[in-house]
């Protein structure tokens, strides 16, 4: 019993070698997913699951609308919007790109249809690759 206890959890170990620092993108340690952080911490949101993308504080001052210049002049996970020079918050990630054979896309997560946008900021819409 004990060797094939040892052999399940060899060939269930995940490789995370590779994986950034989690806790400074305020996400769980890798476990799950080879090379991937785990899910936000508590007290943050973001992109769902396990991801290398960053977690915002759900405490986080909504700064939309402010004016700026340049990305810089926005809070953590906003961008400045090009056409009205306004932060907004960027779109959610899916995990590892969809793995470049799907297409990255939003659903509600109450009503379950596909949206255009699914912003950081957001608890009530996710990420989800199509194949």
């Amino acid at each position: 019993m004990n060797i094939l206890t040892s052999v399940v959890t060899l060939v269930s170990r995940v490789e995370c070698l590779l994986a950034p620092n989690c806790s400074s993108l305020n996400r769980e340690p890798c476990k799950k997913t080879s090379n991937t952080c785990g899910g936000c911490l508590q007290g943050y949101i973001g992109s769902s699951g396990d991801h290398n993308s960053m977690c915002l504080s759900n405490k986080i001052k909504s700064t939309i609308d402010n004016n700026c210049q340049t990305d810089s002049d926005c809070s953590l996970g906003q961008i400045c919007e090009s056409t009205y020079k306004m932060c907004s918050y960027k779109n959610k990630l899916c995990t590892a790109d969809c793995s470049r054979r799907g297409t990255c896309f939003y659903y509600d997560t109450i009503s379950f249809e596909k949206i255009v946008n699914c912003t950081m900021n957001s608890g009530y819409c996710q990420s989800q690759c199509s194949w």
